[in-house]
């Protein structure tokens, strides 16, 4: 009895210290193309089962190890957590009912490697492992997975009537598998957080198919899929480094939003190569070439594409459709359509180059976009293409484009910091309202213009350099511009050419040698202010509209005019026309004011006014070859000028009922010659000229309070008839102080003292000659032989000859 009660104890003890220690260890067990049937059943493992005539007891994590053969009519069920291992070359084939392999959610934890699987294999456990076997010829799915936390890796999976790998669990791992031919998806995979990597994928529908959220792909080889590379419809994907080409649509189509995509190299398909249209995507170090639609294309908000290679695609480098997208460092050349083309709203683009390509460089349709640091050249439209409003170009270089550097034809455009020369057209052109453009730093050597605008209410500021163009520095169309600080030089046509109306030009650093206009405006209204505009083959400011006010304005040595203005109302102060081979300013509009200029050493005149109602006022003109002003307008006045040393007159009028008045005019050949009737010739000091001080021919005339002297003709000089001469000093002249041959003259009040001829010589018919004072003259006092003069009150004395004579 105490036998058996120590018996007793002793086995407690034991059952207590195995239940302490665990459960006894898992075995391994080899099996053949017979003896695995004992084990494998139809409706799962056998918890007992007998091999090679010793019965075992199924434990879990056991590890069976399949030698090598053929198993026929394989329908492996796993409901129990086991490994099976291939061992040589162990190839099952089933009926083609049911799956090969099919491991079900009580197996958790299972193992299946090295088979060679005519079929399919289904995993509904979680934390399974599929390694290293070949799945071929499967009439569904190669393998379908359903449970979480499976690896799927270093599988060769062909000929999928279905899907290489379908995988509905999270957390699946398919890594390193050899996929070929499958009928649908190379990898489909539905679940979150699967890591798909390194595999290599041919000829599928899609090469990987992914839903689901958090998906992480990376270093996958894809190549001639039937429809996209990838296609990732899950938020927060990553795809990564792969290599996708020839795909019958997309390289990679990502619909989710949060996608990272990076590093990816994708060439050759049939479609974009890379379609993006979730929101917040990151497109990030990508190489996208040879596509038949654009290399990259996105449709999402806030999209970030940068460091991207966007070559040779048939359609566009980079699309961007979606709004508040970043592009940033992107190279697009080498492209069908536009190297970016931006249609949507409030974009950056920065730090990008687009070279090349058979449309635009940049393209953009969008609102309120932002385009910095781009290198645009050599495509064949723009270099940048803007149809939006709201758009700004910066810091950019957009040159050798065949048609121009920047179009922009929406509203609201700004262009500064920027190059645009070598184009076909135009380095700028902009044809919407209130466009900026400051800080210009070279728009030169264009086949058309520098920068040609045709919208209203430019503002443009700083242009460093218009210059050596085909056609016009700066072309002008739009009205209200206002332009400050530009310069335009050697330009084919004109420096600045402007039609526009209310045109605000100032600060013209230069322009000169020009081939026709220094500056040409055409519109009325124009302020042209604080201008050089020099050694042009035409004129030096050329303005034709009416209203214009053109104030310091430089303009010497143009080969035509300096100024050359025939609109009405056109006000020109502060000018200086010097050596310029026509006239220093040539005014032929009524109304002109000119005043408070210089012109001299001029071919012609310094001064040349054609119209009625010109008024110069306070001007100098010196040493010019002709005139120093020269008007055959009517109603003309002259006044306050300063004239000498000119070729031939000082002043020469020809139209009648001028006001010549208060000009000091010496030293030139003629002081005054006026050959207008009803001139009115007042308070001027004429002296030291070669002829007459004054020279007035034409009738009515009026010469009243002049200062005639020291003149190597005459003080005054008139023949017209019925002119009043009155209240003249005419002393000291080479020969007389007043000669008058016209009809009905009347002279009055005046003074002629020590002339070398006579002090009053009248010649013609009915002239009254009353309370003049004559002295000291060489000849007569007073010598009036016309017909019917009549004279009284005179006073002559110590005139050398007579005093009077009639």
């Amino acid at each position: 009895m105490l036998f058996k009660q120590k018996i007793i104890l002793t086995a407690i003890m034991a059952f207590a210290i195995l239940c302490m220690t665990g459960t006894v260890s898992a075995a391994n067990y080899n099996v053949n193309n017979t003896s695995y049937t004992s084990i494998f059943t139809s409706t799962g493992i056998s918890s007992i089962f007998n091999l090679n005539g010793v019965d075992y007891t199924l434990k879990k994590g056991d590890t069976f190890t399949f030698m090598d053969g053929i198993y026929k009519n394989v329908a492996i069920i796993l409901d129990k957590q086991v490994s099976i291992l291939a061992r040589g070359n162990v190839s099952l084939f089933s009926d083609g009912s049911s799956d090969i392999i099919q491991i079900l959610s009580t197996a958790n934890g299972t193992h299946v490697s090295g088979f060679n699987i005519n079929g399919s294999l289904k995993v509904n456990g979680n934390n399974a492992i599929i390694n290293n076997n070949s799945i071929v010829s499967s009439a569904r799915d190669g393998i379908k997975i359903s449970g979480d936390n499976v690896t799927v890796s270093n599988n060769t999976i062909n000929g999928s009537t279905l899907s290489a790998v379908n995988s509905a669990g999270n957390n699946a791992h398919i890594e390193n598998n050899y996929i070929n031919s499958s009928r649908k998806d190379g990898i489909s995979s539905s679940g979150s957080n699967a890591a798909i990597t390194n595999n290599k994928i041919y000829y599928g529908l899609n090469g990987i198919n992914s839903t689901g959220n958090n998906v992480y792909m990376e270093n996958n080889s894809i190549y001639s899929s039937s429809n996209d590379g990838i296609i990732s419809s899950g938020n927060k994907a990553t795809i990564k480094s792969s290599v996708i080409s020839f795909c019958g649509k997309n390289g990679i189509n990502s619909k989710g939003n949060n996608a990272n995509l990076n590093a990816t190299n994708v060439t050759w398909n049939n479609a974009h190569g890379i379609s993006s249209s979730g929101d917040n995507v990151t497109i990030y170090n990508s190489s996208s070439k040879y596509n038949k639609k654009s290399g990259i294309y996105s449709g999402g908000y806030h999209a970030n594409l940068t460091l991207n290679d966007a070559n040779y695609n048939k359609e566009h480098g980079i699309y961007s459709k979606g709004n508040n997208a970043t592009i940033s460092q992107s190279y697009t050349h080498y492209n069908d359509m536009n190297g970016m083309y931006v249609t949507g709203n409030n974009n950056m683009v920065n730090n990008s180059y687009a070279w090349l390509n058979s449309y635009s460089g940049v393209n953009s349709t969008g609102i309120g976009n932002k385009f910095s640091c781009i290198e645009s050249k050599y495509n064949t439209l723009h270099g940048i293409y803007l149809s939006g409003a709201n758009n700004t170009v910066s810091s950019s270089t957009l040159s050798y484009n065949t048609l121009n550097g920047i179009y922009s034809t929406g509203n609201n455009a700004q262009i500064s910091y920027s190059y645009a020369a070598g184009n076909k057209n135009n380095g700028i052109r902009t044809s919407g309202n209130n466009a900026t453009l400051y800080f210009i730093y070279d728009a030169s050597s264009n086949s058309q213009n520098g920068i040609y605008s045709t919208g209203n209410n430019l503002q443009m500021s700083l242009v460093l350099g218009a210059n050596s163009n085909k056609w016009n520095g700066i072309y002008l169309a739009g009205n209200n511009a206002s332009v400050w600080y530009v310069t335009a030089n050697n330009n084919t046509k004109n420096g600045i050419y402007s039609t526009c109306s209310n045109l605000y030009l100032y600060t013209v650093v230069s322009a000169g040698n020009n081939t026709w206009n220094g500056i040409h405006s055409a519109g009325s209204n124009a302020i042209i202010s604080d201008v050089i505009a020099s050694s042009n083959l035409k004129n030096g400011v050329h303005s034709t509209g009416s209203g214009a006010n053109l104030v310091s304005i430089t303009a010497n040595s143009n080969k035509n005019n300096g100024i050359l203005s025939s609109g009405s109302k056109v006000n020109i102060i502060y000018a200086k026309t010097n050596y310029n081979l026509l006239n220093g300013i040539y005014s032929t509009g009524s109304n002109a004011l000119i005043r408070n200029s210089t012109s001299n050493s001029n071919k012609q005149n310094g001064i040349m006014s054609s119209s009625y109602q010109t008024t110069i006022y306070c001007c100098n003109m010196t040493k010019n070859s002709i005139n120093g002003i020269y008007s055959t307008g009517s109603t003309v006045k002259i006044i306050k000028n300063k004239l000498s040393s000119n070729s031939n007159c000082g002043i020469n009028s020809y139209g009648y009922n001028a006001l010549i008045d208060s000009n000091t005019i010496y030293s030139n050949k003629y002081g005054v010659h006026s050959k207008g009737s009803k001139v009115f010739i007042y308070g001027n000091k004429i002296y030291s000229n070669k002829i007459h001080g004054i020279c007035s021919l034409g009738s009515s005339s009026t010469i009243f309070s002049n200062n005639a002297y020291s003149n190597r003709g005459s003080g005054i000089y008139s023949t017209g008839s019925s002119a009043y001469i009155y209240k003249n000093t005419a002393n000291s002249n080479y020969q007389n102080g007043i000669y008058s041959a016209g009809k009905s003259a009347s002279l009055f009040y005046n003074t002629a003292s020590c002339n070398k001829g006579s002090g009053i010589y009248s010649t013609g018919a009915k002239a009254q000659v009353a309370r003049n004072t004559t002295k000291k003259n060489k000849v007569y006092g007073i010598y009036a032989k016309g017909k019917g003069t009549r004279m009284a009150c005179n006073t002559s004395t110590g005139n050398k000859k007579k005093n009077v004579k009639r």
